[in-house]
């Protein structure tokens, strides 16, 4: 769905880098009409912004609405909501509509991420024992392993992709990330280094986190995000396994072959 006027359109996707506020508050701003002096002053949203000539709607016999277009800028959009002027004459309360704010809501806010809803969709590789969904679970008698020689010397790139709400495309907020590993020297091949990764139209996969290392430890490790970031899907993409730093030794030469995936038991998102 996308917000139109006759001179722009803004779709979801301009809205991805909007800066997010809580549901509540945006609420109480949007349903409180047009905001106080020190509002206007003190609201980055809606400062320094000219002012537009107002787009005049079929009103409701009981509410009559003027819409300002859009000259292109969520700040702007977000401004012509805030300040929406209604006829001097009317007694009418300076407020939106409860439906359209909900609406307007719905584009301006994001969710965070739930475990329960997210899904395993594909991977670079996989050894074909376990399904990809098993690692979202917490079960330690299953996992997933790329295929054999996908990481010559124990290092790569090899992922699994998960889409964050199997129930929609809407964006969810990510600002974690925690992966669950056997530990050496039960686990060689077991993830040590990795990033996660999002698509966009102009950047194509890209990494939206720094490397981060797992201990090698039993139990869950977390990571969290440097900024929270707004996806829908992601890719947890492994780059060396436990072992590969130690590959180079001469007594491991022979048996290279051994340790050329790499894998984990469980990912959890937050």
């Amino acid at each position: 769905p996308s917000i139109q006027t006759k001179r722009t359109t803004m779709t979801t996707a301009s809205v991805r880098h909007m800066p997010r506020m809580e549901e509540s508050r945006l609420v109480e701003m949007l349903t409180a009409g047009a905001p106080s002096p020190s509002l206007r002053r003190n609201n980055p949203f809606i400062s320094n912004f000219s002012t537009h000539q107002a787009l005049p709607m079929e009103p409701a016999e009981e509410s009559p609405l003027l819409v300002r277009p859009i000259p292109g800028s969520y700040q702007q959009l977000f401004h012509s909501l805030l300040t929406t002027d209604f006829d001097p004459t009317s007694r009418t309360p300076k407020t939106l509509p409860p439906e359209l704010c909900n609406r307007v809501l719905s584009f301006l806010t994001v969710k965070r991420v739930q475990q329960k809803n997210v899904c395993a969709t594909n991977s670079s590789s996989h050894d074909g024992v376990h399904h990809l969904s098993t690692t979202l679970l917490e079960n330690e008698c299953t996992w997933w392993l790329s295929r054999a020689g996908s990481m010559p010397d124990g290092r790569g790139q090899q992922w699994i992709q998960y889409l964050l709400n199997r129930h929609n495309s809407c964006l969810q907020r990510l600002s974690a990330v925690s992966v669950k590993i056997p530990p050496m020297p039960q686990g060689p091949l077991s993830a040590r280094e990795f990033v996660l990764q999002s698509f966009s139209i102009d950047q194509g996969w890209h990494a939206i986190t720094p490397i981060f290392q797992i201990s090698n430890q039993a139990g869950w490790q977390k990571f969290t995000l440097p900024e929270a970031v707004d996806v829908n899907e992601v890719r947890l993409v492994c780059l060396s396994n436990q072992i590969a730093e130690y590959l180079s030794n001469a007594e491991l030469t022979p048996h290279k072959s051994r340790f050329e995936s790499v894998g984990f038991f469980s990912v959890r998102f937050e």
